[in-house]
């Protein structure tokens, strides 16, 4: 599921990061489509950062 949707994100020309730490990937940045053309310049932002990273400044 999580690699499908990051093949749609890199698909699709939207914007997704990542936070790397140890080798690993820790936290995310992405803006994803709405699907319907009355949101056409709108998008879902999501992020987040795993727990034992957080308060470390990864996402400011």
């Amino acid at each position: 599921m999580t690699r499908a949707f990051v093949l749609e994100n890199i698909q699709n020309n939207w914007p997704h990061f990542v936070a790397i730490s140890d080798g690993k990937v820790v936290g995310w940045c992405d803006i994803t489509s709405l699907h319907r053309p009355v949101f056409a310049h709108s998008g879902a932002l999501g992020m987040g950062v795993l727990a034992p990273y957080r308060g470390q400044g990864l996402a400011v």
